[in-house]
């Protein structure tokens, strides 16, 4: 028992009781919070349960769930946090085998996201889905050859100035394209949107129901139209 809840536990999607309760929908769905060094200290509220619902939807999960790490600017929680994110997979597919794994990822979430698919490819489990959105590209964080199965799209806006800065201070300026995935520059679907340069496109694209709307149709083998960015 756990009452003060202070240990992380794989059991989360459950209520951390999974002999009672079950995945109803045999669909498993995780959302990634970003870094709390620039868009605030509660790193819940990055993906508040609306947006990790829709979310889920997109994948056809009616409990999707928000894995919640630190957000703390560090490589030990970052891997601390992938740790546990590929033990919360690994403990979903003994419990169901077959059922699909998918990770929505936003900001420094989707390096962890990365790592943790990584972990779970090196215990023969790997990811159907994995959507990384204004993710940096931080050489050392790609994505193991197969270790997604189906789709991993990343989504980024040339506009966006914080995605580039994500490798800082440390690790200097961070690309936008990840290795292996759909490169989508996806700035056309916020034309006419008013939003600071840095942090405004940034802390909106994952939230944003075209986005969701965007990979839905993609799962759905639709034909996908993206204008040429300006």
């Amino acid at each position: 028992m756990d009452p003060a809840d202070e240990y992380h536990t794989p059991f989360g999607f459950v209520g951390n009781n999974p002999i009672r309760n079950a995945d109803s929908d045999g669909r498993r769905t995780w959302t990634v919070n970003g870094t709390t060094q620039f868009f605030g200290s509660d790193p819940s509220l990055h993906f508040p349960p609306t947006v990790t619902q829709a979310w889920g939807s997109v994948f056809g999960d009616k409990n999707a769930t928000q894995f919640i790490w630190t957000g703390d600017y560090n490589y030990w929680e970052w891997q601390q946090a992938a740790n546990s994110l590929a033990l919360e997979i690994r403990v979903e597919k003994c419990i169901h085998p077959d059922e699909p794994i998918n990770i929505a990822a936003w900001s420094m979430g989707s390096p962890v996201a990365i790592l943790a698919a990584n972990i779970a490819f090196a215990h023969g489990i790997k990811v159907d889905n994995l959507i990384t959105i204004a993710a940096p590209a931080i050489e050392g964080y790609s994505l193991r050859p197969g270790a997604v199965d189906n789709l991993f799209v990343n989504l980024y806006n040339h506009h966006d100035l914080v995605q580039v800065l994500g490798g800082l201070p440390r690790l200097g300026f961070a690309g936008r394209d990840q290795i292996g995935a759909l490169n989508l520059d996806i700035s056309t679907l916020f034309a006419g949107t008013t939003a600071s340069r840095f942090g405004g496109w940034h802390s909106i694209m994952h939230q944003n129901p075209k986005v969701q709307g965007l990979i839905r149709s993609m799962l759905q083998y639709e034909t996908i139209t993206i204008a040429p960015s300006l």
